[in-house]
């Protein structure tokens, strides 16, 4: 057997680093600048902007539901929210776009018959549907049956 062969590494000097760290184009420089200052203002806009939740809202009442509005949990202030078509009682349903920056909100229901129920503090942001339930029916002698 022959003698061990030894191999030379040829091709171009490592780059050396010049004392005190690599130093930054002026135009590279200018171009990191942008780019943070841009992804900061997203940032800041996406906490601003108001965000859409979705909300599924089951009818299980005997009615059909004809109105729906919702203001923000404790408030006065309701403002309608499109259903559409009637939602009809026994489990109809539909999903609703709640827009605005609030996760909890109040919502007032109107059925066909005229009666009307408000369920408070619904957090949107928890949960993704809403059971409507059947509203007591009204007895002969005008007392509310509780089922």
């Amino acid at each position: 057997m022959g003698a061990p062969v030894a191999f030379a590494m040829r091709g171009p000097p490592a780059p050396s680093i010049p004392p005190g760290g690599p130093r930054m184009r002026p135009l590279s420089f200018v171009v990191l600048v942008i780019a943070v200052g841009a992804a900061t203002q997203v940032a800041a806009q996406a906490n601003v902007q108001p965000h859409t939740r979705y909300l599924e809202l089951i009818n299980r009442a005997r009615d059909s539901l004809v109105s729906l509005a919702i203001a923000p949990a404790g408030g006065e202030t309701f403002r309608e929210l499109p259903i559409g078509e009637p939602l009809r009682g026994g489990g109809a349903s539909t999903t609703l776009e709640v827009d605005g920056g609030n996760c909890v909100y109040d919502f007032r229901m109107v059925f066909r018959d005229g009666r009307a129920a408000i369920y408070r503090d619904i957090d949107v942001c928890r949960y993704r549907s809403l059971h409507v339930r059947p509203l007591p029916r009204v007895a002969t002698d005008g007392r509310l049956d509780q089922e």
